[in-house]
């Protein structure tokens, strides 16, 4: 006991030395926590001074009609097949190039997928260029299948006219195959998304009504 308690004086007194050989930076030591609190303290006092800092209650409010997302249609997955698509300059950087009526960032439409790296020029046509178009699978039992293909060309007859679709569609948006494991088997290909096999957009499975 008596070695640590000499150990702990003599510890305490070479630091008492040096702290007064070394004034300035004992005062420095002492004072500069003070004066950064004091800034701290002064800036707290300013903000709680002003307006807005002050707390206020806001009432709460109900979105309208007019603040209510509303989903895309089928009627507007087809108008965006029709649409004519062209390259034009990114308004952040001339190198970079966006395709009309796409946002790359939040395109929600899925039978219509546009590249608009591959643009190279300013008005160049992308739609026929750079655009893929996607189709509609259904399968499962017959009959329904039937009725909902019929149903989808009486109601938008556009998709069987080839003057109003891009010349590339030359395929039928909405392909049947006999089983969801068809489907699977068709995404699952190495030719799935090449020519004359176009990608998926969605796919309806009917099963039997009796079911």
């Amino acid at each position: 006991m008596g070695i640590c308690s000499r150990a702990f004086r003599a510890l305490m007194r070479r630091n008492l030395i040096y702290r007064w050989r070394k004034p300035v930076g004992t005062l420095m030591e002492l004072i500069m926590p003070a004066f950064f609190i004091g800034i701290l303290v002064i800036i707290k006092s300013s903000l709680e001074s002003s307006g807005s800092f002050k707390p206020s209650t806001v009432e709460p409010t109900y979105p309208s009609d007019d603040d209510v997302l509303v989903p895309y249609s089928f009627q507007d997955y087809v108008t965006a097949i029709q649409a004519k698509r062209v390259c034009f300059e990114n308004q952040y950087s001339s190198s970079e190039y966006d395709i009309s009526g796409i946002n790359k960032f939040g395109w929600e439409v899925p039978f219509v997928k546009c590249d608009s790296n591959r643009c190279t020029k300013d008005e160049e046509d992308a739609r026929d260029k750079y655009c893929a178009f996607n189709i509609l699978a259904l399968a499962g039992d017959t009959e329904r299948v039937k009725k909902f293909e019929e149903f989808i060309y009486t109601r938008y007859p556009v998709l069987n006219s080839s003057t109003l679709l891009p010349p590339d569609f030359n395929y039928s948006i909405v392909q049947v195959f006999d089983s969801s494991a068809d489907i699977d088997k068709y995404v699952e290909s190495d030719d799935y998304g090449k020519t004359g096999f176009p990608k998926i957009a969605a796919g309806v499975v009917f099963t039997s009504s009796s079911s």
